[in-house]
């Protein structure tokens, strides 16, 4: 019953949300049992696995679920394509990334959130980076308060050399997300090639006290102690 798997959804994300992932996903997996051709018990399980980073799984959970809809146009669907690129370039699989983020965007064009992850996906990989830049300045269009975008495009124009024209965009990103660790050391990097060094040292510092990503640690503490390389 159709009914049944929609209310055993919403449990599951309830669920999820108060902090119980695991029997989220048990309860997923039952329905998965019961009806294994529903589109969105498969997104709904992908989306859970992709935020405990199960990347493999939650990729095999969005394909099974888009191959259910081979050869139709659902406008819905750009969700499942951009969640199952983030999965690919997760594992490392860029060019399936790239495609399933260009077929979400072809299914909907304009999509901030998928422009703006492609765009700065080039950017951090150093390629297209002028194309990068526009599609991050149409993500802007749409929606100009996000602090992430603003900060892509912040770091587009770092990355392109522009190091004034990227000052009053990364300030713009950290008076939206002040206490964002990636915005603070992109603050810091930006300030340092601006000449002002001692402000640099003072986001890199302000960002290591909100919990960035282990691996971005070491590279802080580094900056902080010899500066930008």
């Amino acid at each position: 019953d159709e009914s049944f798997v929609e209310a055993q959804i919403q449990l599951a994300e309830g669920l999820a949300e108060k902090g119980d992932v695991s029997e989220a996903i048990f309860i997923l997996r039952e329905v998965e049992n019961l009806s294994r051709n529903n589109f969105f018990s498969h997104t709904a399980l992908g989306d859970l696995l992709r935020s405990e980073e199960k990347f493999s799984l939650a990729l095999q959970e969005y394909s099974s679920a888009l191959g259910l809809i081979r050869g139709k146009k659902i406008e819905t669907s750009w969700v499942t394509y951009f969640f199952r690129g983030i999965c690919y370039q997760e594992l490392g699989d860029w060019d399936r990334a790239r495609n399933d983020y260009l077929k979400a965007l072809d299914i909907s064009p304009g999509q901030p959130e998928v422009l703006n992850y492609l765009g700065y996906s080039l950017i951090e990989r150093k390629e297209e980076l002028d194309q990068a830049l526009t599609m991050i300045e149409k993500a802007i269009e749409r929606d100009p308060e996000s602090g992430y975008i603003v900060d892509s495009l912040a770091w587009g124009l770092f990355k392109l050399g522009r190091y004034e024209e990227a000052l009053r965009p990364m300030k713009k990103a950290f008076d939206l997300l002040p206490f964002d660790p990636i915005i603070n050391d992109h603050l810091g990097d930006i300030l340092w090639n601006n000449g002002d060094k001692k402000g640099a040292k003072l986001y890199w510092k302000r960002s290591l006290s909100f919990n960035p990503k282990e691996e971005e640690i070491s590279k802080i503490r580094k900056k902080i102690k010899y500066g930008y390389d």
